[in-house]
């Protein structure tokens, strides 16, 4: 069998080392040489080492440093919901990374070269499903037009302002997620620099004014800011039928989602995991599309619980936010027997929820197990907010 990858991005970087691992198929690595690949930080959850570990390739803690990357230990937060500050951690034999995308998509295509089983292509595709290949996975970065996805109105911002800070060696070692008067800040720690990101909604502020306020956390955090800087203006929005028989869609290709709580690549990860049972005959395409969509909507969730409520910052985007975060998770209480019992559980402090839910294995829900939940349902301070949404006093 031959599978097709299209892009060279971060995704697709990914998406060769899962299905390199996982069959013995040959594969075009097909790029096109016009489109340069995103060159920004990102930061994972506990689910991307865990592959790069395993993968046909081994990645070990030396290549991490090679390409100036860092373990994530968690993600510390502050001035969300009741405004307490707090780490949530990770568990002590698992950690998330951070890591420079180019970097790291340099350092794969390196170790690759000279493998039997890979043919680089230099070529433009404009239609995957005519490609010479029995499967094609496109991770080609964001679409130029979205007739084909549906725009997701429960996310409430939709731009960000990044600013590199260098340093000469990293002074934390986990995520920094800072809400703040129009949104909320990222800090991704590197070897080399911090990228610090606002993440807002133009609708309610002007740039100058974000420019402004992130200086508070420059301040904050003892950084540096350098004029390396991009500003981002992004929608948000996921591929209606991401999967069919021959043609499957990934990375900005298949969807986008604000990056709260770093789930872009465990969602790719997920692409690939249904694209391989589909391909094998494990799952029809229509169950693919349903999982695919079913992982978005529990993302969404996740993300809303962060905004649906704040009593550190009150104003237009914060109102808005809270009106269309408590929206989204009313509804899915309503619908949603899995989520209902899920919050109702985090509400009460359940210890163990493998038991609520009759599992032998740690639920999951978006990218949090039940004990992540259980950590930011208690530390967001927002029990008597979803008590409310329950109907419950």
């Amino acid at each position: 069998m031959k599978l097709a990858v299209i892009g060279k991005g971060t995704v697709g970087s990914l998406a060769v080392l899962h299905f390199l691992t996982y069959t013995d198929w040959d594969i075009d690595w097909v790029s096109d040489p016009n489109t340069p690949t995103t060159a920004v930080g990102e930061g994972t959850t506990i689910r991307v080492p865990s592959a790069l570990a395993n993968s046909i390739l081994e990645f070990s803690h030396d290549d991490l440093i090679a390409m100036n990357g860092t373990p994530k230990v968690g993600i510390w937060k502050e001035n969300w919901g009741g405004g307490k500050k707090y780490l949530h951690p990770f568990p002590i034999d698992l950690s998330g990374l951070h890591f420079n995308a180019i970097e790291f998509q340099n350092k794969v295509f390196e170790m690759l070269q000279g493998n039997q089983r890979i043919t680089m292509v230099n070529e433009r595709v404009t239609d995957p499903q005519s490609y010479s290949a029995d499967y094609v996975m496109v991770c080609s970065g964001s679409p130029k037009d979205l007739d084909e996805y549906n725009i997701l109105d429960s996310i409430v911002v939709n731009s960000a302002y990044v600013t590199q800070c260098f340093w000469d060696t990293p002074t934390f070692n986990y995520t920094l997620t800072l809400a703040r008067p129009w949104g909320w800040v990222f800090g991704i720690p590197l070897q080399n620099r911090c990228s610090i990101g606002y993440v807002y909604n133009s609708d309610f502020v002007s740039l100058n004014e974000i420019k402004e306020d992130v200086k508070n956390v420059f301040q904050q955090y003892n950084l540096t800011p350098s004029d390396t800087t991009n500003h981002l203006e992004f929608k948000n929005y996921v591929r209606k039928n991401n999967f069919t028989s021959k043609v499957v869609y990934n990375g900005n290709a298949s969807f986008f989602l604000e990056p709260l709580e770093a789930t872009s690549t465990t969602t790719s990860d997920d692409v690939s995991r249904f694209a391989y049972d589909m391909w094998n005959g494990n799952i029809s395409v229509d169950e693919a599309n349903r999982k695919h969509l079913h992982n978005i909507e529990e993302v969404l969730d996740m993300i809303a619980l962060h905004y649906c409520n704040n009593i550190v910052y009150r104003n237009d985007f914060w109102d808005n936010a809270i009106r269309i975060s408590c929206n989204r998770i009313k509804n899915s209480l309503d619908t949603n027997p899995d989520f209902q019992n899920l919050i109702h559980n985090s509400i009460q402090g359940t210890e163990n929820m493998l038991s609520v839910f009759g599992l032998s294995d740690p639920v999951h829900y978006g990218t949090w197990s039940w004990k992540s939940w259980n950590i930011n349902v208690k530390n967001l301070q927002i029990k008597r907010t979803l008590k409310y949404l329950m109907g419950e006093k």
